[in-house]
């Protein structure tokens, strides 16, 4: 019986590109299910709701899992990281990497509050 290539991996304390691309296939599953279920009070009322488990909400309880996708993802794509780049890497590309990080984070929290302050905006007028 030929042995499973995936289970030899993890053995030898692995993750092939293969697993890999299962834990993420996995990661975005959960992140379906955490937006799609987690929260109940955020469907609109005229949703009707069948549970499938006899009034037990095993699709909400499911749903709080998905909070461990982004962590999961976050490490296995930094794993894959790690393993693609090799000793022969120059220091520079390591240090562009680095400054681009917070670069791009500033520019996200700029955009989200601009966004704010349009919606405080919006809110004003519609109260005046």
């Amino acid at each position: 019986m030929k042995e499973c290539k995936v289970s030899t991996d993890i053995e030898k304390g692995l993750i092939s590109k293969r697993l890999s691309a299962f834990i993420k296939g996995v990661a975005i599953i959960l992140m379906l299910l955490h937006h799609l279920f987690a929260y109940a009070e955020r469907y609109p009322e005229s949703i009707n709701i069948i549970s499938i488990f006899n009034n037990i909400k095993v699709e909400q309880i499911i749903g709080q899992f998905g909070k461990y996708c982004v962590p999961l993802f976050l490490f296995i794509s930094g794993y894959g990281f790690s393993l693609s780049t090799s000793s022969k890497t120059p220091p520079k590309y390591y240090i562009n990497k680095i400054v681009k990080l917070p670069i791009s984070n500033l520019m996200i929290h700029l955009k989200e509050l601009e966004k704010q302050k349009q919606t405080k905006r919006k809110i004003k007028r519609r109260i005046e």
